[in-house]
Parts: structure tokens; sequence; C-alpha cells
């Protein structure tokens, strides 16, 4: 056990390393030109934060104004008009009904979801029963632990699943590794957090480890697909 627990640690911390030993930031990419993971990581890092952004404006606006109901056309009208403004103002995307700033905007089209991946499916099918056992407990155990778990667990599919659409050929294919190298930090994020529960009692016994060996697992495959993604990426290989 304890050789096999190294092994597949080392086959995390291979992951999760960079593949370059430095991380400068770089110019905007010409139209010939691939991006690496670090650099896709970078954008999705700003991205994040753009979106975040705009999200609490747009929060923040339907606080103030809430939403007219739509039929009735003329106020909903001022009052997108009144949103654009507001978000102009702060230096923001005004088309709000159009996907929101640090989202990809690729073609549907370009994105191989008629193919259903595996990984994918399994990191669902994780989070799901973690959402099912974590609606059984009582409020005082809903803590930060727990909150930690659900989330981190939620994020892994999340992450899988948005790698998809990059993984059509090498010119985005950094973006997929960067992707489900979030994904592998969320799960390692989850294994830290299951581990609290356990020492806070909330997890133990038969469940504890139904839990931790799937997600140590799903950790590990996870892990494999960025060495196998960064396999792809060198080889040049579509």
């Amino acid at each position: 056990m304890t050789e096999r627990w190294g092994r597949a640690e080392e086959q995390s911390t291979n992951a999760m390393e960079s593949t370059r030993p430095d991380d400068e930031p770089g110019d905007e990419p010409r139209d010939d030109e691939v991006w690496d993971e670090e650099r896709w990581e970078r954008y999705l890092r700003e991205a994040d934060a753009r979106t975040e952004r705009w999200m609490r404006t747009f929060t923040a606006f339907l606080g103030d104004y809430p939403a007219p109901a739509r039929d009735d056309a003329e106020a909903y009208a001022a009052w997108e008009a009144r949103l654009r403004e507001h978000l102009r103002r702060q230096g923001l995307p005004d088309a709000f009904d159009a996907y929101p700033p640090g989202e990809s905007g690729a073609d549907d089209e370009d994105a191989p979801d008629a193919v259903p991946d595996p990984l994918a499916a399994r990191a669902e099918d994780y989070a799901a029963r973690v959402i099912e056992w974590s609606g059984t407990l009582p409020d005082a155990a809903r803590d930060s632990p727990l909150v930690a778990f659900v989330v981190a667990s939620l994020q892994v599919p999340a992450e899988l699943v948005k790698a998809r659409a990059f993984e059509t050929d090498r010119d985005v294919l950094g973006g997929a590794i960067a992707c489900v190298k979030r994904a592998l930090a969320h799960a390692n994020a989850a294994l830290g957090a299951l581990a609290e529960l356990r020492e806070a009692a909330v997890l133990t016994g038969a469940p504890y480890a139904d839990f931790y060996e799937a997600l140590y697992e799903l950790r590990n495959a996870v892990a494999l697909r960025v060495l196998a993604l960064r396999e792809r990426f060198d080889l040049g290989v579509d």
C-alpha cells in the first residue's frame, strides 16, 4: 500500500509541475502561435478574475435594479439599456446576454461533445454521490471541511468537461492540459478535505473508505490524463 501511494503521489506531483522552469508573462499570441499549458493557465486565471468581476457587478446591479418581466417590452428594454451603460462604465462587456468574459466562446460544433468522456462521467458520478451523502447530514456537520469537500468534488468534473472543448487539435491542446491540471488540483483539495472530515468524525468507517478509495483512484486517473495530454502536445499529435 505504501509503495502504491508513493507511485500515485509521484504521478500527481509530476502532473502538477510546470513543464518550464519559469512562468514569465507573454504578449498576446499571434494567429500562428500555439499556446502551451502555462500560457493557458495564465489566461484562465485572468479569465476567472474577469468573470468574477462581471458577475459581482451584474449581481449588484440586479440588487439595485431588479429585472422587469420580459413581456413588458418597454420596461425591459429600458432596464437592459441601463445595465449595458452600467457595464460600459465599469469597463466590462455590455453583451450580458452572450457568454460572460472568461468563457472560450468556441463554437459548440468544435467541441467533441458527441464522444462521451468516461473520466468526466466517473467524476460526475462521484460528485453526485457526495451531494447525495451531504444532504443526509445534520446542520451541525455543515462546516468548512464539508463545504470544501463538496465544492472541490464538483469542480473536478466541471474542469474535465471544459477540457474537452480544447482537445480538438494541438493548437488549443494546452488549454486542455491547463483545465485537467485544475481538475487534478481540485481532486487533491477534495482528498485533503476528506481527511479533515475523518478527523472530525463526520465521515468514518466503511463510508469513508468508499469515498476515499473512489477519490484516490479518480485523482490518479486525472493525473495520468495530464501526462497523456502533455505527451500528445510534445509529439505534435492532434
